[in-house]
């Protein structure tokens, strides 16, 4: 990239050195001086045109490479700077441009090797005054000055070698377009992938949703005393490579606790758990496949062996078949949780980490159940409209308890709500969800734990549901997306909207004036947070697809993937790239 501060260095003393000259032939009289004035603008305003192409085309091939638009700027307007000579800068560029890297930067070289034999050839001396009056201002430099002209203008290398720079700068300005065009083709590919984990993960978290809050897995007499805590654990920056994420069944963590002290000593204290979603399904339903592992191990070992082969007169069947022998061969398959309460309380759990409990399943998935750890203490929570309150600035806020509420921190949970909001509203995310009801565990040994979302046992989810019906108004274009807006304007201003309210607000119905003073203070989030932030607030708020469009909807799905989620996750890592430099 050094090349590159080079030809950005160069080209403009070349015009300048050019601007001079037409400048002192305009001082003599005669027809050779304006001939030779008018070759020296078309040279003037070919090279000109170059600069500013190649200029351009180096700001595309810095997008993405460099955090942000003042970033570039700076970059430009400083050739000599030692940004250029950074090994960071490179590997950057590297990556974007893969393998048209190379042939990149040797262009550029030879770009820079052009100008630099156009300077010679010119007879440019650095050491030369810069002004045209002072080239011009005696007999000795004008006799100097034509005799070069002369010698400029009688051969046809100077030409030549501005057609080469042409060419040169057309091939670098292809090189980035074709990056560019595969850089979009793989996001394109990525997307779709990313896309159908998210899929696989929101149906997953549905089924979960239903064995766990609303199956028969609480048998326990205290059953209207425990409580649900759903982790919502953080994209990866680098979600769209399926190489770092995307592979094996969705996981789920949970933290299972109880809202009051119980006789039992074993719940004085949170546990945490993990899921894992066995993808496999039957038509014939995941409780039935179940049942027939159990009769399929009985089989002596004898029987098994002398079956050879068997006939299936369908797909159907063949694909049970599969489903019952990949069960009977896993001879450690842990028992169907009953009583999770039971279970875990008969657990030796000071001695274990990640051993298979159980499962618990709905008609659709089974969900394998491991215990991962002991929450230490009486599980306490805060919510994020705490966090939120607590903040003392927008920068690097700290609350008065001494938890951390960064920029950072909050760029990281708008990214993560965005997400959640596709994989888990409808079922661990309530319809109309708030800051107040996404919370976070806090341990006193660890602090300030992830976010999630808590749930008691005995919750009735159709009457809460129906409550909901009058939190709706016809002003709001997206059920979904709306509850999002305002969090993420709560999260950029570092403000909850009852403190950003003001009386020209005030409607009788509250979810109208969340909207309204959301929607005054855009123009604040824009500042905060910056255009594209604020891009995707105004698309939450006022959502212009197909209105109530509900997220079973793959075309819905999307759309907010494409406009809400990637973008976030984009000036997520662009603020990464930008905190990690300075």
């Amino acid at each position: 990239m050094e090349a590159t501060g080079l030809v950005l260095a160069v080209l403009p003393l070349l015009l300048n050195q050019l601007d001079n000259y037409v400048q002192g032939l305009e001082t003599l009289k005669g027809f050779r001086a304006k001939r030779y004035r008018r070759e020296l603008d078309g040279y003037l305003s070919s090279l000109g045109t170059q600069q500013a192409i190649f200029v351009n085309t180096l700001e595309r091939s810095l997008d993405g490479v460099v955090g942000y638009q003042n970033e570039v700027e700076d970059l430009i307007n400083d050739p000599s700077g030692t940004f250029w000579k950074e090994p960071t800068l490179q590997s950057k560029l590297k990556a974007k441009m893969e393998r048209n890297y190379i042939p990149f930067e040797r262009t550029m070289t030879e770009m820079y090797a052009l100008l630099e034999e156009l300077s010679q050839k010119l007879g440019w001396d650095k050491k030369m005054p810069a002004t045209a009056e002072k080239c011009w201002n005696n007999s000795s430099n004008i006799e100097r000055e034509v005799k070069k002209f002369r010698d400029i203008f009688s051969k046809s290398i100077y030409a030549d070698l501005l057609n080469r720079i042409n060419t040169a700068n057309t091939l670098l300005k292809t090189l980035v377009e074709q990056s560019e065009y595969r850089e979009t083709a793989r996001k394109r590919r990525l997307s779709n992938h990313t896309l159908t984990r998210y899929r696989k993960s929101r149906r997953s978290a549905s089924s979960l949703h239903k064995a766990i809050i609303r199956g028969k897995c609480w048998r326990c007499p205290c059953k209207n005393q425990h409580a649900v805590h759903f982790v919502l654990n953080g994209p990866s920056l680098d979600t769209l490579d399926p190489l770092v994420e995307g592979r094996g069944n969705p996981r789920f963590r949970m933290i299972l606790a109880s809202n009051e002290v119980m006789k039992s000593s074993f719940w004085e204290h949170g546990h945490e758990i993990e899921t894992e979603t066995d993808m496999t399904t039957s038509s014939m339903g995941v409780r039935y496949v179940c049942q027939l592992v159990d009769h399929t191990k009985s089989m002596s070992l004898e029987q098994t062996k002398t079956r050879t082969r068997v006939q299936f007169s369908s797909d159907l069947a063949l694909k049970s078949h599969e489903l019952v022998t990949k069960n009977a061969n896993e001879t450690n398959v842990p028992p169907p949780i009953t009583d999770i309460c039971q279970i875990l309380s008969d657990t030796k759990t000071e001695k274990i980490s990640q051993a298979a409990l159980g499962w618990v399943s709905d008609e659709s998935h089974r969900h394998n159940i491991y215990y991962v750890r002991q929450v230490a203490g009486y599980l306490e929570s805060k919510s994020l409209a705490d966090l939120i309150t607590a903040s003392v600035t927008f920068s690097a806020s700290q609350s008065s308890d001494g938890i951390l509420f960064s920029q950072r921190d909050r760029l990281r949970l708008a990214a993560n709500l965005a997400c959640s909001v596709l994989q888990f509203h409808g079922s661990w995310l309530r319809e109309h969800w708030r800051a107040r009801d996404i919370m976070f565990t806090y341990e006193p040994s660890t602090g300030l734990g992830s976010p999630c979302i808590p749930w008691n046992v005995e919750s009735n989810v159709e009457d809460f549901n129906s409550q909901t019906d009058a939190m709706k108004a016809a002003l709001i274009r997206s059920q979904i997306l709306f509850p999002l807006g305002l969090v993420l304007v709560e999260l950029s201003l570092c403000q909850t909207l009852e403190t950003l309210r003001t009386p020209a607000d005030e409607d009788p119905q509250e979810v109208v004036t969340n909207l309204k003073t959301a929607a005054r203070v855009l123009p604040s989030v824009m500042e905060r947070s910056g255009p594209e932030y604020a891009r995707i607030v105004e698309q939450c708020l006022f959502w212009h697809g197909s209105q109530d469009t509900n997220l079973e909807n793959e075309a819905m799905q999307e759309k907010v993937f494409d406009l809400i989620i990637v973008p976030l996750m984009e000036n997520l890592r662009s603020f990464e790239d930008w905190w990690q430099r300075y």
